[in-house]
């Protein structure tokens, strides 16, 4: 199985990464949780009703978008082939979102994970077309849509400028066309709004609100967890694995600089959430590192110690 999750380019072994995800989800069935998941669309919480779902629907719900990103990210691996296998980056995105859901349950953020995927793979797709201005359009009018539903999103705004900036040579008439894009949809909301209630959509920016403090410090060990793994993802020899072709390059260092501040993000207003997009980034620079290690023992006991963790999570969670 170790050859099949770290080196194999087969999709189809896919239902390893399925399967690793059913077992981690499992134990919130048994967890103490609310009987029905309140769901607000944060830009619009003063405006749009709330909307009540049974756990079990958010759980499932939550499950399929989770499994979707998984899957999407096999694309986005597939750039990467022959320094690790296509499958690893999916299945270590599996377990620490196991991790992640026993401690932040969020319905909302686990429907926008597949999207932050799909932006990313654009971007790696910008760095070889020539027309690149349809791909801006659409990385753009995502993050735009993304923000109505949960605005924190509005980070993934300054890592799809940087990479922008990484993946093509400096062109400003490109940036200002993804932050053209991303206002588009803006447009449309802010006119039926002003049309029918008489209202502009920035007045609402102000209802936003942030996760208050102990809420955050409750994750401390997935943080933790998250942190630690991430220093190993740095070590000398995942550097030199990314470095020898250009495009790949390019793609470490945005990697490493977009986790930076998706890190400085989510310190700085305290939401939890956004861990969710470090893990999807963080899940390819670790699979780089664990590929990288030169004895294979050590790589293999990097993923025992991940399930183990997530065995140690549940227990915690219980």
């Amino acid at each position: 199985m170790y050859n099949k999750i770290v080196k194999e380019n087969n999709p189809l072994y896919f239902w390893i990464v399925g399967l690793f995800l059913v077992i981690g989800w499992l134990p919130l069935l048994f967890i103490e949780h609310p009987a029905t998941i309140t769901i607000n669309i944060e830009l619009f919480k003063n405006v749009l009703p709330a909307w009540n779902l049974s756990f079990h629907l958010s759980l499932l719900i939550s499950f399929i978008s989770v499994l979707t990103a998984s899957l999407l990210l096999i694309q986005t691996s597939k750039n990467f082939n022959g320094i690790f296998g296509i499958l690893l980056p999916s299945f270590i995105f599996v377990l620490f979102t196991n991790i992640y859901v026993l401690f932040n349950f969020n319905l909302v953020i686990f429907l926008v994970s597949p999207f932050f995927v799909f932006i990313i793979y654009l971007l790696y797709r910008i760095f070889e077309g020539d027309n690149v201005y349809p791909l801006i359009f659409y990385i753009g009018f995502i993050n735009g849509v993304l923000t109505m539903f949960y605005f924190p999103c509005i980070i993934i705004l300054c890592i799809s400028l940087l990479g922008l900036i990484f993946f093509k040579s400096f062109n400003i008439k490109e940036l200002i066309f993804l932050c053209l894009s991303f206002i588009v949809p803006y447009i449309f909301v802010d006119v039926y709004m002003y049309v029918f209630q008489n209202k502009h959509i920035f007045s609402l920016v102000n209802t936003l609100s942030m996760d208050n403090y102990s809420q955050f410090l409750q994750s401390y060990f997935i943080l933790f967890i998250v942190f630690v793994f991430s220093l190993f993802s740095l070590n000398g020899n995942a550097k030199r694995n990314m470095l020898k072709k250009i495009r790949n390059r390019k793609y470490y260092y945005w990697l490493i600089i977009s986790q930076i501040i998706l890190w400085a993000g989510m310190l700085s207003i305290l939401k939890i959430s956004i861990l969710i997009f470090i893990l999807v980034l963080f899940s390819i620079s670790l699979a780089n590192a664990i590929a990288s290690v030169k004895k294979e023992l050590y790589s293999k006991l990097l993923l025992v110690c991940l399930l183990l963790l997530n065995a140690v999570s549940v227990i915690l969670a219980i």
